[in-house]
Parts: C-alpha cells; sequence; structure tokens
C-alpha cells in the first residue's frame, strides 16, 4: 500500500477465484460477512468488464486488508484467466508488507496440492488452509473475525497517526509500527491466518521488548548510524536500487542469488543514462525493515528493484519487481524460467526491461556488453560465485581468504577455459598473494601474468577484466600507465560505479598525486557509501596527509559499516576502528584521554581480548612505556618480525640490551631463510635492516634497508616507498648517524607517508615520545623538528 494513501477505510478483505469456483467462493463470502467482514466479492456485480472494472479491481487489491486466493483443479487447469493476474497484483503488493503481518490467506477448496500449484512465489511464503468446497467451520470463522478485527484497528491506527503527522513537528520513533513495508530478503514463514491473530500479538510483543534500553555509560557506545556519512544526492528519476534478491531455493546458499544480483547491478551500471547504486550499499538493506521510500530517500533513488531467485536441479526462475520509491507501489513484476545455462540470458533481459521502464537508451556498445554471456557451464559460474563472494566479504589479502578464491577460480577456468571474468578475477587473486608477501616468487608472478593475459585475450573490453587488469598493474609492476588506462575504459563504461574510480585513487596515491588520489576516494565513497575499502583507503590518505578530522570521519564510517556485518551479539562491541579514531586524538595533539577510555571497553569482553592486548601494547610504544611494552609481552610474547623489534628497542631503552640481543634470537635468520625463496619480498628486506640495526650491524642494517629502498623507490611507488625510506631512517637512529636520522625524518615529515605497521606512525607526537625514537631525543636538532607547527599541519 502507497504511503500517499493510509489506510484508514481499508477493512474490506478480496476474495479471489476462477470462475468455475463462484459457489464455493460464495459460501466462503457469505461466512465471512455474517460475522461483519466487508468482502470485495466481483460476483455481486455493479460493473461489466472492461477499463473501468480493471482499474476498479486494481483499486481494491491496493487498498484491501486482505487478500483470499481461491486455489482448486479449477484454477490449476486454466493457465490464463484474469484472476492469475489478481493474483500477480497481490505479490507485488505483498513485497511492501513487513515479514510477520498476514496479507495473503491463500485456501485450497479440494485436495490441490501445494507444491503442485500454480500460483505466484510469494504465496508458498505462508501456510495454506483446506476448506473443502468453500464451508467455514464455525471455530474457523470465529478466529478468522479476531484476525480480521485486530488488522483493521492495527491500519486505522496507522491512519490517525499519519493524519496526526501531517499536523505536528515530527519525531523519531522508538517502537516501529508493525505494519510498514519492509524489504525483500527475510524469508519469515507467516502462520496460518487460522492462528494469525496470535502470531501478529506475539510480533507487537517481540518489537516492544526487543527495543534497545538506554544503559549506563551509554554515551561511550561507538555510533551505529547506518546512513552514509554525508547527504546523498538525488540521483534523478532515471535511478535505482537493486536489493539483496531473496533465495527460495532448497539450497540455502547465498552466492548464487547474491551472485544474480551483483550481475544485474554490473549490467545496470553499464547503462550510462541510468543511475544504479553500487553492490556493497545495497547489501547493507538484506535485513532492513525499512520502507521502499525510506530506502530511497537514503540513497536519492527514484526505483526500487527487489527480487527472489529459486533454482532446482538445472533449472532457475527469477522474479524481479521494479518499485516505484515515490508512491511504494510496484510497477510491474517479471519472471524468468530458463537453463541454468541461460541464466546471463535472464541478467540481460532483466536489465533491459529496466532501461526500458526508466526510458534509458542503450547505445550498441552498452547493448553488446549487456547481453555477454561470461560463460556457459553453470558449475564454473558457480565456483566464480563463490570466490567472488569470498573477495566481497574479505577485509584485506589475507592468505586464507586468497587461498580460497584462488582454488575456486583455478576449479572455474579448469571447466571453462574461456571464462574470462574467472581468469581476470584469477590474475588479480595471484597479483595480491604476490603483493602482500605470501609468495612473492618468480613463479607468482607468472601465474599471474598468465591469468591476466588470457582474460585480456578473451575479453578485452569487459569492465570486470579491465578492472581486475588495473588492480594487476598496480600491485605487481606500478605501471601506472597501463593501470591508469584499464581503470579510465571502466570509467567511460560504468561512470556511477565506484570501482574504476578507486582503482585510479590507488594509482594516484602511488604516483604521489594526493589531492588527485583524495578527490576519487571521495568520489568512490560518494557512488557507493557503504564500500569499506573506499572508507578505510580514505582513512589511510587522511592520516598520512595529517587531516586528522576527515580521517575521523572516515573512520568512523569504517567501524560502523563493519558493525553492520558483525553478528548481532557483537554489534555493540568496539572493534579495531573504534580504536583507531581514538587515537586520532594522540597523533593530532599528544592527548591518550581517548584511547585510555576506551581500553576499558576492550577488555572488559573476551571476545575482544586479541584487540585490546594488540591496542595496549601499540599505545604503550607509542607513548614510550618501554616497561609495558615488556610487560605485555610476557604475557603474550610477540611471534612475528614487528613485534620482536617492538620489544627489543623497548629491553634498550630500559638498558637490558642483553635481554634485546636474546629476545630477537633467531629472528634474522629465519628472515634470511625467507629471502632466499622470495629474493624481491621488500618487506622482509626492511624487517631485517632494523633487526641489525638494533643489533648495532651497522653495515649489513644499511645494505638490507638500501636493497629494500632500491626494490620499491619512490619514484615507482611514492605510497609505499615511503615505508622503505622510514626503514632507512629507523638504522640512521640505531647506528648512531643522527645527522642523517633528522634529515630523514624532516624529509618524512614534509610528505604523506604511508601509516601501515604500527611503529610506521610518524607524526611530531610519536617522534616525541615512541619507543623507536629514543636513541634522537636530546639533540637540540631533533627537539626543533617536533616542535616546529608546520611538522604537524595539513599536507595536502
Amino acid at each position: 500500500m502507497s504511503d500517499s494513501q493510509p489506510a484508514s477505510a481499508n477493512r474490506a478483505v478480496f476474495l479471489s477465484y476462477a470462475s468455475q469456483d463462484a459457489e464455493a467462493a460464495r459460501r466462503i463470502c457469505d461466512s465471512l460477512r455474517a460475522g461483519g467482514v466487508e468482502v470485495w466479492f466481483d460476483a455481486d456485480g455493479g460493473l461489466e468488464h472492461g477499463d473501468e472494472w480493471d482499474a476498479k479491481i486494481r483499486r481494491q487489491i491496493k487498498e484491501c486488508v486482505l487478500f483470499i486466493p481461491v486455489i482448486s483443479a479449477s484454477s490449476q487447469a486454466r493457465h490464463e484467466g484474469y484472476f492469475r493476474i489478481e493474483w500477480e497484483l497481490a505479490a507485488q503488493r505483498a513485497l511492501g508488507i513487513a515479514s510477520g503481518v498476514p496479507f495473503i490467506l491463500p485456501v485450497v477448496i479440494d485436495d490441490t496440492r501445494e507444491p503442485d500449484a500454480l500460483v505466484p512465489d510469494r504465496f508458498r511464503m505462508v501456510q495454506w488452509t483446506k476448506l473443502r468446497g468453500g464451508e467455514v467451520p464455525a471455530e474457523v470463522q470465529q478466529r478468522f473475525l479476531k484476525l480480521w478485527s485486530h488488522r483493521t484497528g492495527v491500519l486505522k491506527h496507522e491512519a490517525q497517526e499519519s493524519a496526526q503527522a501531517s499536523i505536528l513537528p515530527s519525531a523519531s520513533d522508538t517502537v516501529r509500527k508493525p505494519a510498514l513495508p519492509q524489504q525483500l530478503g527475510r524469508r519469515i514463514p507467516v502462520a496460518a491466518w487460522i492462528t494469525g491473530a496470535v502470531v501478529v500479538v506475539a510480533s507487537l510483543v517481540s518489537i516492544l521488548l526487543l527495543q534497545p534500553k538506554p544503559e549506563k555509560g551509554a554515551e561511550a557506545r561507538p555510533p551505529t548510524s547506518t546512513k552514509p556519512a554525508t547527504a546523498v544526492p538525488k540521483r534523478g528519476a532515471k535511478s535505482i536500487v537493486v536489493l539483496p534478491f531473496e533465495n527460495l531455493s532448497d539450497d540455502k546458499e547465498i552466492s548464487f542469488a547474491d551472485g544474480m544480483q551483483e550481475d544485474v547491478i554490473t549490467n545496470l551500471l553499464l547503462i550510462r543514462e541510468l543511475s544504479c547504486v553500487p553492490r556493497a550499499t545495497a547489501m547493507t538493506y538484506r535485513s532492513t525493515k525499512k520502507t521502499m521510500r525510506e530506502i530511497a530517500d537514503e540513497l536519492g533513488v527514484a526505483h526500487v528493484l527487489t527480487g527472489t531467485v529459486r533454482r532446482a536441479d538445472k533449472k532457475v526462475r527469477i522474479t524481479g519487481t521494479l518499485i516505484n520509491a515515490r508512491t511504494d507501489e510496484a510497477i510491474w513484476t517479471k519472471s524468468y524460467d530458463k537453463e541454468l545455462t541461460d541464466i546471463f540470458g535472464i541478467q540481460s533481459e532483466l536489465a533491459q526491461a529496466i532501461a526500458a521502464e526508466l526510458k534509458a537508451t542503450l547505445s550498441p556498445e552498452e547493448r553488446s556488453l549487456v547481453s555477454r554471456r561470461a560463460t556457459e557451464d553453470p558449475v564454473a559460474y558457480d565456483l566464480f560465485l563463490k570466490a567472488r563472494q569470498e573477495r566481497n566479504n574479505a577485509t584485506g589479502g589475507q592468505k586464507s581468504t586468497l587461498d580460497r578464491q584462488i582454488g575456486w577460480l583455478e576449479a572455474a577456468v579448469a571447466r571453462d577455459p574461456s571464462f574470462a571474468t574467472a581468469w581476470a578475477f584469477l590474475g588479480r587473486a595471484y597479483g595480491l598473494y604476490y603483493r602482500n608477501n605470501h609468495d612473492h616468487s618468480a613463479a607468482r608472478l607468472e601465474l599471474a601474468r598468465n591469468a591476466i593475459d588470457t582474460a585480456l585475450r578473451l575479453a578485452p573490453d569487459a569492465p570486470e577484466v579491465l578492472l581486475n587488469v588495473g588492480d594487476y598493474y598496480v600491485f605487481c609492476f606500478h605501471d601506472h600507465v597501463r593501470a591508469t588506462d584499464a581503470f579510465e575504459k571502466v570509467a567511460r563504461l560504468q561512470p556511477n560505479s565506484s570501482q574504476p574510480w578507486f582503482g585510479l585513487a590507488n594509482v594516484q596515491r602511488e604516483q604521489g598525486k594526493w589531492l588527485e588520489a583524495w578527490v576519487n576516494y571521495q568520489k568512490t565513497t560518494d557512488r557507493d557509501p557503504a564500500f569499506v575499502d573506499g572508507w578505510s583507503q580514505l582513512y589511510s590518505l587522511a592520516l598520512a596527509g595529517r587531516r586528522f578530522a576527515d580521517a575521523r570521519t572516515a573512520a568512523l564510517r569504517v567501524a560502523d559499516l563493519r558493525r553492520m556485518i558483525a553478528p548481532p551479539d557483537k554489534r555493540d562491541l568496539p572493534n579495531g576502528f573504534d580504536a583507531q579514531v581514538a587515537r586520532l586524538s594522540f597523533y593530532a595533539s599528544g592527548s591518550t584521554r581517548e584511547i585510555e577510555a576506551l581500553l576499558p571497553r576492550f577488555e572488559a569482553d573476551p571476545h575482544n581480548a586479541d584487540t585490546a592486548e594488540f591496542v595496549r601494547v601499540q599505545l604503550a610504544a607509542e607513548t614510550g612505556n618501554d616497561a609495558e611494552v615488556v610487560q605485555l609481552d610476557r604475557v603474550r610474547p610477540a611471534t612475528d618480525a614487528f613485534g620482536v623489534l617492538r620489544v627489543a628497542t623497548a629491553l634498550i631503552n630500559l638498558g637490558r640490551r642483553d635481554d634485546a640481543v636474546a629476545r630477537i634470537g633467531e629472528m634474522p635468520a629465519q628472515l634470511r631463510s625467507l629471502l632466499a625463496l622470495q629474493p624481491d619480498n621488500d618487506t622482509v628486506w626492511g624487517q631485517l635492516s632494523r633487526l641489525e640495526a638494533v643489533l648495532g650491524h651497522k653495515d649489513e642494517a644499511l645494505r638490507c634497508a638500501r636493497e629494500r629502498v632500491a626494490r620499491i623507490p619512490l619514484a615507482s611507488d611514492h605510497w609505499r616507498g615511503t615505508l622503505a625510506e622510514l626503514d632507512l631512517a629507523f638504522v640512521y637512529t640505531w647506528t648512531g648517524d643522527t645527522t642523517k636520522a633528522i634529515e630523514a625524518y624532516a624529509q618524512l615529515l614534509s610528505a604523506p607517508v604511508a601509516q601501515g605497521w604500527e611503529y610506521y606512525m610518524l607524526t611530531v607526537h610519536t617522534l616525541k615520545r615512541g619507543v623507536w625514537y629514543a636513541p634522537l631525543r636530546g639533540d637540540p636538532r631533533f627537539e626543533a623538528l617536533i616542535a616546529d607547527p608546520k611538522n604537524n599541519a595539513l599536507l595536502f
């Protein structure tokens, strides 16, 4: 029901049936009317068939309080009939009605079996009632009257609230109204209408009981707003969001349904005249209780597409409903029943149907791209969807998640060697494996090159291929020209997508084009407000540029988005980015009050034990609390090179050099063994250089540091190259070359520096207090450096 037409007088029940079942339908009608229920029953007459009759029927279905379809052998035998239009109209309206609120109440009047019934999918989401021959027992009639009375009472109450809202100032709702429409995406079976009254009352009680209550210390709770951090501009009349598709398959694996949604979005993003909300933001509405209008207002769109997916054996049925967000009314519902091998045909047809409805013209190039079939092998496609979902859900390039992606993608291209998109994803995964030093070998690089070359040979103009090609050139070669070319091609093909702008920003950051990168990261988050990686990189760049207020905004957004996807029992817990927000006060002003206030919340919950420990040791190291760094290492000894280095420097600061040497132990030998296998692993060269410096091996430390600088020079990657320069400055610091160390830090403070691992946080306040810079303190030149206001000012 549209928000523009409140249910002030909607008390009628609509009875829909095939003409052969008129007698049984009359019995049901008479029974309901005997109890005082208003029933719309077209056999009563009043209008001849025609446009006026059709308009009246549609209006009645739009306004009725309950819809009763009569199902029988007669309806089964009729594959066409006006009652089928009525059923589809009711199913469309049900998409906008909250789960748990009865609306469609199917009645079977003979032995027709539910699994065999020819009815809309929405009918199967509620329990059916058998009334043989249309006879309604007295006890059933009474139970139905209670349900009908409750539903009309709820609607009357809502109508009164709606009337009051038109003359009173708005106030925030603390209890959600039970009959508001909600997004399709949660399959919650509705009880039979015989017991419906109990269900509705129980739902109302649970809604009231589950409202969050204020608690002591609530002001310290991290924000949980799910709205974009900035106001979203209106996207125009030809704009749309595709909400997560509902999986109606017996197989509850959601990657297939999510894959359908993402591919439809990808196709819509190819149509320049349309403005489609990208995937990440659309996915945040999977379990929302917001109305279509509320969703549209938040995203600035004019239309919403909901859908269902049912897959069985070798067939698939996809149903999409296009909704006018302004009126909350379905424009149309289209169902596609095809073989799994023709899944891309369904996606193409659906995208083109949307474009036609929104009057968006497709160019020949757009039509060709939208109609492209990535593979004819449904098994290969399913493997690809699993890999893509794993990539979408990953928070970084961890080895475990890349291993899973690579396994599925290798299996996909083995089944279909012509699957270009899978080859492109595989090449990117290999490249990220190489970039993140999980296997920084020539063999891994060759795997990446072969996969990317194969993808380009098969589909040189496909946006999904080009995006991965761009990442490959950035990850593996810092080839800014080829990467830029790939991302710019996608930006021309999909200007409303967030992905090409994200890729361009990554390239520009490597080039040291800080402001251009900043602008393009903002384009990314403007187009896709829930894209975590976009906000994460915006945070990193803001922090590097000492734009602390902007860094706070971005970090809060990331923390918020991570809470949204966390399990319900963990959504109120702080996460790693909440700690990043709190640490910003220290980087900006030297104050530790905010992070110290947050730490007890981490430490109070066992779920956050690891995070609390990490934040505690970070704080101790950055503020120069050497004793606590050592004490925390006793509780949980560091096993990585970074952690060992942190403890070793703290021990030396405490005058315990022998203990520091012992703590370093065999770590340098382990790193050298790794370098024997991966000689191009610049990160390991940097780790080794620092450890050798702390051990007092000046020549070897300088050799290793310069090796890293040579392998990742600023000229090829300004972003990660600053980390190599930091290694060299550290070596100067710990091998007694104070002049070169101060000169190096002065240079590093004059431009953005990548803020990676905990000891790379370079601000005047970490220099002033951090355990890593202790040898320089007291030198007048160093003290002047960290006292100079320009070294804490914005860098771009």
